[in-house]
């Protein structure tokens, strides 16, 4: 009698452990990509304040914006270039206050 008792509670907590695994694969399964869709916006907007601050007012201030354009006229034929070495010069800057502030994130 007492070994068939014991069977039963056994059984039934087989059965209610069962129960809770495949409970919580279903929860994870609907919560995973609610997750996975908040973390990317919040990844995104994140991001995106990082570079605006990156590119500041003290940035576009510089006098090598001033030298960017080269405009060179011949009889009614306007050409106009970038400096190539400003250019490269401003990436490295607004790359580098990336790099900086993603750190600063983590």
């Amino acid at each position: 009698m007492i070994k068939r008792k014991l069977f039963i509670f056994f059984v039934i907590v087989f059965f209610i452990v069962i129960i809770a695994i495949i409970g919580i694969k279903i929860i994870n399964d609907k919560i995973t990509p609610l997750v996975i869709n908040y973390s990317t916006g919040q990844m995104k907007r994140i991001t995106s304040i990082i570079i605006n601050r990156s590119i500041n007012s003290d940035m576009l201030n510089k006098d090598d914006l001033d030298n960017l354009f080269m405009v060179s006229k011949d009889n009614n034929i306007v050409t106009i270039s970038l400096d190539s070495i400003i250019v490269n010069k401003i990436t490295d800057i607004i790359s580098d206050a990336c790099e900086d502030n993603l750190r600063l994130v983590e």
